[in-house]
């Protein structure tokens, strides 16, 4: 399970995350967030005709998501 923290701007705030990565490789993989040691959320990416596509079943906007999504992507690929 690969860790690594993120930065990402929402709300006009800048927050900080620490990801855990749990499976293999970006396509199909979900990860964990944390802030302040607690979990806020699992994201996990599908692979569409589109795509690498973000989801979670935790209370979080569509804008958070997809900013969460990117700099992951960009910490993985």
């Amino acid at each position: 399970m690969d860790t690594f923290s993120i930065k990402v701007v929402i709300d006009e705030m800048p927050q900080e995350y620490e990801v855990r990565s749990v499976g293999d490789g970006i396509e199909n993989s979900r990860y964990e967030l944390f802030k302040d040691g607690h979990r806020q959320a699992e994201v996990w990416t599908e692979v569409t005709d589109l795509g690498l596509a973000w989801h979670t079943d935790d209370v979080m906007d569509e804008g958070s998501l997809e900013k969460i999504g990117e700099a992951i992507e960009k910490q993985e690929l």
